[in-house]
């Protein structure tokens, strides 16, 4: 007689990766993100919303401001990105974003992430910075871009000089201050001032920092320093940076100017041998430079 035939067993990695994707779905989708959206998180690896994350998407999707004080590295960005992105797959008409940062480093940063995140929906990002031309900025502009990621310095001047930015800067609907706190100093806040002025007073507000004291977050003064008027703000603080910052040893190395690559090498190999410090740190470096040139 022929064999019964076997049903063969299910593989459970299979079901495994089904419920994972159905749980990350689950996950961003109660704050309304859309599923193309969560498909891209799920891309890179982002399943599950942050602390940060789960406070501040709520109050962001719901196109209400607020300030968010967290550490470096818990995603603040996605509070702001996400909700900017949802809008912009509804209604892409005109500058809808304006994200306003201290340096140029940070811009280039956030410009390549909502390039990005928003590749599928094909949205245009102008990325107007000092050490750029002036061509350049203008020809970005005459795209008419979804969104601008600027230093405020470079964007006083533009709005001095370029009419399409003045005329579709009307139909904002998102202004974000990253790393809001620099803003306070004189030599930007000169600038941001000239800024707010330029823009739709009825706009959704959006503060992101991880360097601000706590003691200094005060809704009066950033209501009165920013103009917001009487518009409600809600504040998330959970930014515990500070209190840890003792805990962290500094180093400095005194060496010649064209050493200086040779001596990073040595200390990094010395560091990374080093067998006492085995379980002290995940072997992870981060190395801050001056210029970046992309080849």
């Amino acid at each position: 007689p022929n064999p019964k035939p076997q049903t063969p067993n299910p593989n459970p990695l299979f079901f495994l990766i089904i419920f994972n994707y159905f749980m990350v779905i689950m996950s961003f989708k109660k704050f309304g993100i859309p599923e193309w959206l969560i498909d891209v998180l799920h891309s890179v690896g982002i399943n599950n919303p942050t602390k940060v994350q789960s406070l501040g998407l709520p109050v962001t999707m719901s196109k209400s401001s607020i300030v968010v004080n967290a550490m470096t590295g818990t995603g603040k960005t996605l509070i702001y990105l996400l909700p900017i992105l949802k809008q912009l797959s509804v209604d892409p008409f005109g500058i809808c974003s304006l994200i306003l940062v201290p340096t140029r480093e940070l811009a280039t940063q956030i410009s390549r992430q909502f390039e990005f995140f928003g590749a599928k929906i094909s949205i245009r990002v102008s990325l107007l910075i000092g050490g750029e031309s002036d061509i350049k900025n203008t020809l970005s502009l005459d795209q008419i871009p979804h969104v601008i990621i600027a230093t405020p310095g470079r964007l006083s001047y533009l709005f001095k000089h370029s009419e399409i930015l003045k005329k579709y800067i009307k139909n904002l609907q998102f202004l974000v201050f990253d790393e809001f706190d620099r803003f306070y100093e004189p030599t930007l806040y000169f600038f941001i001032k000239d800024i707010i002025e330029c823009i739709p007073s009825n706009r959704q507000n959006i503060f992101v920092t991880a360097t601000l004291d706590t003691s200094n977050i005060d809704e009066k003064n950033i209501k009165s320093k920013f103009l917001l008027g009487e518009q409600k703000i809600q504040i998330i603080d959970l930014n515990k940076q500070l209190s840890t910052v003792s805990a962290l040893s500094h180093l400095y190395v005194f060496v010649p100017h064209l050493q200086r690559d040779h001596a990073l090498i040595k200390i990094l190999k010395d560091e990374l041998n080093d067998q006492s410090k085995a379980f002290e740190f995940d072997r992870s470096v981060i190395i801050f430079f001056n210029k970046c040139w992309l080849f």
